[in-house]
Order: C-alpha cells, then structure tokens, then sequence
C-alpha cells in the first residue's frame, strides 16, 4: 500500500530530529555566543541584561520616568 519512495516512520523521526537540532544550533548562534559564562548564572536574557548592563537599565527606567511624569 506505502510508495516503495515513503520514508518509515523511524527514518522521518531522525530526520526531524535532526533539522530540529540545527534550527536549535543556528537560534543558539543568533542569540549570542555559546561560552560558558554565557550558559552559566543567569540563564534568562532579562536578568543578564539586569546585571551585566546596569547603566543601560538605569538610562532606561529614567527616561519611562520622565515619560511617565510629562503625561
């Protein structure tokens, strides 16, 4: 009944699996380099955006205040 062309279900499992994984490398190169302090504490972006660059949140949350107070 299958096309002698069809793939068996293993073979369409690995190959998900693996365009998987290189869509997971190439998202992994966009976001930034993968060293080990980068993978390390803090694992989410906001909170290395909090503590890796604070000058940029302070530069930041002062100009959302004098928004905020102009209105």
């Amino acid at each position: 009944m299958s096309a002698p062309t069809a793939q068996s279900l293993s073979e369409q499992r690995h190959a998900l699996r693996r365009q998987l994984q290189a869509q997971r490398e190439l998202i992994g190169q966009q976001l930034g380099p993968t060293t080990g302090a980068s993978r390390g504490y803090p694992r989410s972006m906001t909170m290395r955006l909090l503590t890796q660059r604070p000058g940029t949140i302070v530069s930041l949350l002062a100009g959302l205040a004098s928004f905020i107070r102009a209105r």
